[in-house]
């Protein structure tokens, strides 16, 4: 089963450098968020680049989470990446804040299967005739069991 990339958009509350939630419009586009000053033109955040140009006022890499910490009773989740930023947003309800939790999961779950097919696809590549490689692996299991 294929889980497929997560559509979702919507408004969140984003807190600022200042310590202030400002909203800000989301939108969950394949394995990114991108978030707006406000809802754009139809269509128009779908065609943003991954620079965040266009209507973005910038763009959060969902596979670059490390880690995904919530605060139930203030509705909050902070997003952390590998490059330690932090995004600690805000929905406006319980029920909010699990659609896009789960928007989240479904993102990620999309990059993982896609990089766990890539690395089936490089596994079955051949060898490009290279036997040499091949001989050193079958060498190296052969010297393990008798050793």
């Amino acid at each position: 089963i294929s889980i497929r990339p997560s559509t979702q958009e919507g408004l969140l509350k984003i807190l600022n450098e200042d310590g202030e939630f400002q909203e800000k419009w989301f939108a969950l586009r394949g394995a990114r968020l991108v978030y707006c000053a406000s809802r754009p033109r139809r269509g128009s955040i779908t065609s943003l680049s991954s620079s965040g140009s266009g209507d973005a006022l910038g763009v959060i890499p969902l596979q670059d989470i490390r880690a995904l910490r919530t605060m139930e009773d203030t509705f909050q989740f902070h997003l952390v990446l590998d490059d330690s930023r932090e995004y600690v947003l805000q929905a406006s309800s319980r029920d909010n804040m699990n659609l896009w939790l789960l928007g989240f999961h479904q993102c990620i779950n999309s990059v993982v299967d896609e990089l766990l097919r890539a690395k089936a696809l490089a596994c079955d590549e051949p060898d490009n005739g290279d036997e040499a490689s091949g001989g050193r692996l079958g060498a190296g299991a052969g010297d393990a069991t008798a050793g």
